[in-house]
């Protein structure tokens, strides 16, 4: 048998038992991934089951409880990238619940920072996707030989260390405030079917738009002063949160529903 056979046979051993070992750690990652799907599960109920009574009392001060409150989706893991307007700190963790009639947000101690009505959202967008890591080797090796045996056990190293996980970043703006998250619970695809489906309930499909601040009636600037408005704006602005049109889009919306 010649070095090549037996380095070669080398290589495929090698191979196979790192085979075996990714398909023994991809069973307990499977295991640990519906373990921890079941307990997402859990949180969200139990998110839904708190925030809806505070919700629905919520709604029926803003004269808007025909909106419903039901609950479209739950977000446990949402880490804080930015915010305005609202107590919590960056890198930290909150919850977002978010209803047929508008959202609320909370840190992971349940202290509750927002609470919104659909009518005073402003933005409501999402981006990101699936990521990939690996070992990210490239293999090599002395001579011909060496090198395509280096390649081969690189392929396999890279095949078996290879995961796979979603990053999506949700963008909320409203009335008073705005707040930049990246979870890994929900894909980007997912919360644009929940924009999409909050669309369809408000029957404004016509603009591809949240509700607009002309489509706010009474409940627009509930709760919250002209100044208050301009100062969460001129706030957003500066985090970076709004862009210099956007900015002057909405500080013009604002100064004219308040004349």
């Amino acid at each position: 048998m010649s070095d090549f056979d037996v380095g070669f046979l080398v290589v495929v051993l090698v191979v196979l038992g790192l085979v075996g070992t990714y398909v023994f750690v991809r069973l307990q990652q499977d295991k640990r991934k519906a373990a921890a799907e079941r307990e997402i599960q859990v949180r969200r109920e139990q998110l839904g089951a708190r925030e809806r009574p505070i919700f629905e009392e919520f709604l029926t001060r803003q004269g808007a409880n025909r909106l419903g409150s039901r609950l479209v989706a739950a977000l446990t893991d949402c880490m804080v990238e930015s915010r305005a307007g609202i107590e919590l700190d960056l890198g930290t963790v909150c919850e977002i619940a978010i209803f047929e009639g508008g959202l609320t947000v909370c840190s992971t101690t349940g202290k509750r920072v927002a609470l919104v009505s659909l009518a005073q959202v402003a933005q409501f967008d999402c981006s990101g996707g699936a990521k990939t890591s690996s070992a990210g080797l490239v293999g090599g090796g002395i001579g011909l030989r060496g090198a395509a045996q280096g390649v081969l056990l690189a392929e396999a190293i890279n095949a078996a260390t290879r995961t796979v996980w979603t990053d999506t970043r949700l963008k909320l703006v409203w009335d008073t405030g705005a707040v930049v998250v990246r979870t890994a619970q929900v894909t980007p695809e997912a919360l644009e079917s929940v924009k999409l489906k909050l669309q369809v309930i408000h029957q404004d499909r016509s603009t591809g738009q949240l509700p607009s601040r002309d489509h706010r009636g009474a409940q627009s600037g509930a709760g919250s002063t002209l100044a208050e408005q301009l100062t969460a704006l001129a706030e957003m602005h500066r985090d970076g949160l709004l862009s210099d049109t956007e900015f002057a889009m909405a500080k013009s919306r604002v100064l004219g529903a308040g004349s």
